[in-house]
């Protein structure tokens, strides 16, 4: 192993540095898992230009069900840096040792895995098959990863490996070892789901850290948790800083010749500039996010690097990286000052508590400065609109510009408390005997009416308006009869998207038995809810929303007006009655002030929540002289993800029963 070798793989006695650990192969766990490990050892050696990382696993099976994983041992590598050592496979049966690491079982595939989702990366995939595995055996498979310094920016020259201390399944003993023979120190940290995050010590060169943990027990996530929540980790990163991660990317894209191009803008298909330099910014992130396709090429270098912006015009596709500098090239084009930046889409929100790495990053997006406002822009989504006043707001979190001499992460401006959504039911009643109506209005603003627009434009019209249809007598309860097809109301300044559905409502007295209509969505009871406190609840909101319910008749109601608020650290909630001449409107709004709730405030989050449930008991008794009587009313609200929409759409309706004098 001093030297690569030719071939993706070879077997090979372990190396020197590897220390054996015992293992009781007759140790019986008492586990009603389909397997369980003996023994998972992990071992990690880095120099100067490569690093080797040595994993042993010693597994009890106990179910068939876990036979067809089990017997496939499946590693990916770029053929260019990076290669696979086997050293050992056995299984042990019966106190018998059988040697089942045979050289024709080995074979190397090209399977691009990621090809559905537009993102080729020339991988390659060695797959040893282990022949004659059966239940009750147990499986010791020892191999290395070789990853060794080439044209890549990052692979052989940063560090960064992250070992899980919690499993699905039963683990007896666990080691992890890491011994640092390079020449930079390496920053070493734990954290998961129950402690915080936070620096544990610094190893330097030269100095090897150990340590070995027992009887470690499955632990499974609960739902409705934020995805930056981690399970159980230990992690090794390459000493280093943001603006030092900023500073090196940015100088290697330099020295590549990926960035600082002018691009001659005559001649551009799909983009005509006009000259004016506010409305040309704006077509130029529509002409990246439109006209250039989403299609990853990351071979070699470009798993990390983007595509000179020529390329990627010329191909008229790329993927993050390529559409992100592109943009930037354009951009610059005209005078705008323009940047990439790095993003992580999971746990944006959280990167600032990791230890700086350019591996921390999965996304790329671009930083625009224009009129003393830093504006962000994501060249890969498609369909959007809005003027720079109007345009949405990017969601990640965090972001790391790249630029000379480097910078600090930066949080990405996002308004939690903007109106993203607004819902309009109005029942008309003037002649409910014949002629009964129900309009529907929605309106979506910034994300959410981009994500509808792309929605809409994606969708068949006439099954579009079938699905509209069903939705709107579940939701009512109503046999309805559509007088038109859905209208869609679309201002791509002010990126507003508005859908109008028409009904008529047929045979009250036969839908509705009693005489009285329910409509309702029971908002309070979908308030995200978990009993166990000791992790971070996921409130699932993304701008506040708002929803009303009209009801016209022959005359005017005679109603109490009522106003009623719930308001705490995390969500702010309202809902009204009130009448004006003839119409009846019941009016609830949820305006939220986090996204996520901590483990150690589940339980107060509880007691609110519980506070506006207790609304939804309270009876409001109104009189209509002649005509119309409610005889309750009780105020609710919920979020709700309506089922063939794009992205969240968040309801919050009331609840009313509406007599119908006959």
């Amino acid at each position: 192993m001093d030297a690569p070798i030719e071939d993706l793989y070879a077997i090979e006695v372990a190396p020197q540095w590897v220390e054996e650990h015992a293992v009781d192969y007759s140790y019986e766990h008492e586990s009603s898992s389909p397997f369980y490990y003996l023994l998972t050892d992990y071992q990690d050696y880095i120099d100067r230009e490569r690093t080797f990382s040595y994993t042993r696993t010693v597994q009890k099976i106990n179910d068939a069900s876990r036979l067809e994983d089990a017997s496939l041992v499946v590693c990916e590598l770029n053929e260019k840096h990076q290669r696979v050592f086997f050293h050992h496979v056995e299984i042990i049966r019966n106190g018998k040792r059988i040697d089942a690491l045979d050289p024709e079982n080995i074979a190397v595939y090209q399977r691009e895995t990621s090809l559905e989702s537009h993102v080729v990366t020339g991988r390659k995939t060695v797959a040893l098959t282990i022949d004659d595995l059966r239940v009750g055996d147990i499986l010791d498979v020892r191999k290395t990863f070789c990853n060794f310094a080439s044209t890549h920016p990052l692979h052989g020259k940063s560090y960064l490996s992250t070992f899980w201390l919690s499993w699905s399944c039963p683990v007896v003993s666990q080691s992890i070892r890491v011994i640092n023979s390079g020449h930079t120190a390496l920053l070493i940290q734990q954290g998961g789901s129950n402690q915080q995050l936070g620096k544990v010590q610094t190893l330097n060169a030269g100095l090897e850290f150990s340590k070995q943990w027992s009887n470690l027990t499955p632990e499974a996530m609960p739902s409705q948790v934020p995805a930056w929540v981690w399970s159980d980790f230990l992690q090794f990163t390459t000493q280093s800083t943001w603006p030092q991660v900023s500073n090196y990317l940015y100088e290697y894209y330099e020295a590549n010749g990926v960035l600082d191009t002018i691009i001659d803008m005559n001649n551009i298909d799909l983009l005509e500039l006009s000259g004016v330099k506010n409305t040309d910014l704006l077509r130029i992130v529509r002409f990246v996010q439109n006209n250039v396709r989403y299609r990853g090429e990351s071979h070699g270098i470009y798993t990390h690097t983007p595509k000179t912006p020529e390329r990627t015009l010329k191909k008229r596709a790329g993927d993050c990286k390529d559409k992100s500098n592109l943009m930037v090239a354009l951009l610059r084009s005209i005078g705008v000052v323009a940047t990439l930046v790095l993003v992580n889409s999971r746990y944006g929100e959280k990167i600032v508590a990791l230890n700086p790495s350019a591996y921390q990053f999965d996304h790329m997006i671009v930083k625009v400065e224009h009129s003393g406002k830093e504006l962000y822009f994501d060249p890969t989504i498609q369909a959007q609109a809005g003027d720079l006043e109007h345009c949405a707001q990017l969601a990640y979190g965090y972001g790391l510009e790249l630029v000379a001499g480097g910078s600090e992460l930066a949080r990405l401006p996002f308004d939690l408390d903007r109106r993203v959504f607004e819902l309009d039911h109005a029942f008309d009643f003037d002649d409910y005997k014949t002629n009964a109506r129900l309009t529907i209005r929605r309106r979506y603003f910034y994300h959410r009416a981009d994500n509808m627009r792309f929605y809409l434009n994606s969708k068949e019209e006439r099954t579009l308006w079938e699905d509209y249809l069903r939705g709107a007598r579940e939701a009512t309860g109503c046999k309805l009869e559509a007088l038109e097809p859905v209208a869609t109301l679309d201002d791509p300044q002010g990126n507003v998207l508005e859908t109008v559905e028409r009904y008529r409502i047929l045979d009250l007295a036969e839908t509705h038995p009693g005489l009285y209509m329910l409509v309702t969505t029971e908002f309070s009871n979908d308030f995200p809810m978990r009993l166990d406190d000791s992790l971070p609840l996921n409130l699932g909101m993304d701008g506040s929303v708002w929803h009303s319910i009209r009801v016209t008749t022959k005359r005017a109601p005679d109603v109490e007006v009522s106003d009623k608020r719930v308001n705490n650290q995390w969500f702010q909630y309202k809902d009204t009655v009130s009448s004006k001449g003839t119409e009846l409107t019941f009016a609830t709004s949820l305006v939220p002030s986090a996204s996520f709730v901590p483990g150690a405030k589940v339980q107060e989050y509880m007691s609110e929540v519980e506070v506006v449930r207790a609304r939804s008991g309270n009876n409001f008794s109104y009189h209509y002289p002649g005509f119309f009587s409610m005889d309750s009313f009780t105020g609710a609200a919920s979020l709700i993800r309506t089922a063939g929409y794009v992205g969240a759409v968040v309801l919050a309706i009331f609840v009313a029963r509406l007599l119908l004098d006959l």
